[in-house]
């Protein structure tokens, strides 16, 4: 991508890696053309946050806030350059240590729409192919409603995840769910776009 401000490559299966502002590592996950994802400047940690649209011809617009600071406009057209260029291309790797934003579920409830379903394959595949002993899938939720009830809710939908991941072939002895609710947002809540950051589900492993 190349803009006025704009500075990002990107690697595309349903789950996003990539760089952008030439020091920044960004990771994320696409459902239908919407990318949420998660940046971090490798030389100063400053956190940056996108949700942004891929284009028709390549282009990238979509918000992003960087450092806490409100969301503005992030817009760039795409370059030709090859070596620059957005690049979907399928690609498997591990999903310990993902922040998925692409399972999403039914408003008020865990359970989980179809359009998740190329996310939750790309998470099976990945899991499954991980030598970590013990997978932990941890639901967060944005602040609408109590706390209580967004951790009641988070873990349900947690919970959905497992199931579905056991279902499809992984060992149930291997995972487990957590919910962490509304207490760790990663956006701020005031707004629509902060607070579907906000909803996601994150995978953590551990050796034993």
């Amino acid at each position: 991508m190349a803009g006025r401000g704009v500075a990002i490559r990107l690697r595309q299966d349903a789950a996003v890696t990539g760089c952008y502002d030439d020091g920044g590592v960004l990771t994320g996950t696409v459902t239908g053309d919407l990318l949420s994802a998660v940046g971090e400047d490798s030389r100063t940690g400053v956190k940056s946050l996108f949700l942004l649209t891929v284009l028709d011809d390549d282009a990238l617009l979509g918000v992003r806030s960087t450092n806490g600071a409100p969301f503005r406009v992030y817009a760039g057209a795409a370059t030709r350059d090859p070596t620059r260029s957005v690049r979907l291309r399928l690609r498997r790797h591990s999903a310990a240590g993902s922040v998925i934003h692409g399972i999403t579920f039914g408003y008020d409830s865990a359970e989980i729409r179809p359009e998740s379903e190329p996310v939750l394959a790309m998470l099976y595949a990945g899991l499954r192919d991980d030598a970590s002993a013990k997978v932990i899938i941890e639901g967060h939720t944005s602040s609408e409603g109590t706390e209580v009830y967004n951790r009641s809710l988070s873990e349900r939908r947690a919970a959905a995840v497992v199931a579905e991941l056991t279902r499809r072939g992984l060992a149930t002895a291997r995972l487990s769910a957590v919910g962490a609710g509304e207490s760790r947002p990663i956006a701020p809540n005031t707004d629509e776009t902060g607070r579907s950051l906000n909803r996601r589900v994150e995978v953590r492993c551990q050796a034993s």
